[in-house]
């Protein structure tokens, strides 16, 4: 288990035999890093093939840098980044990302042509949201994963 922004993020793993525990361990382990570092991550069990993306991601470091180096633009702006990750983390509503970012609607507006501008990729577009939704899915798994997947 993981205690992730408030969230608790569990997994099942089920071993046939004590000889592969180990194995199951290392799965749910790894699993979670992967749920843990989705912007988006919902509060609910998930399956080993709803992370498939994420395994790849985080399977291929050239793939994930290439990914996580999309999003370096980002740190020029205050905030761009922070911001990209609540939009997600708030189901892209624009709404409830204005408020728990605490900027007016037409604040929000700005940094997402600004995120637009400086990444190529528009957040408000289905391509943008999947290129942008990996590229901090990348940037956000930690290290040790990529060994271990």
């Amino acid at each position: 288990m993981a205690a992730i922004m408030g969230n608790l993020h569990v997994l099942e793993s089920v071993a046939a035999s004590p000889q592969a525990v180990p194995a199951a361990y290392a799965e749910a382990k790894n699993s979670i890093a992967l749920i843990a570092a989705m912007p988006d991550a919902e509060n609910r069990p998930y399956h080993v093939n709803e992370l498939l993306i994420e395994s790849t991601i985080s399977a291929q470091p050239a793939l994930r840098r290439k990914l996580a180096g999309l999003l370096e633009p980002l740190d020029q702006g205050k905030d761009l980044r922070r911001t990209l990750e609540i939009l997600f983390a708030c189901g892209l509503d624009r709404e409830k990302t204005a408020k728990r970012l605490y900027i007016h609607r037409r604040t929000l507006t700005y940094r997402l042509l600004r995120i637009r501008t400086l990444t190529g990729f528009d957040p408000a577009a289905a391509h943008g949201i999947q290129v942008l939704r990996c590229a901090l899915t990348a940037a956000r798994l930690p290290a040790s994963l990529q060994d271990a997947t």
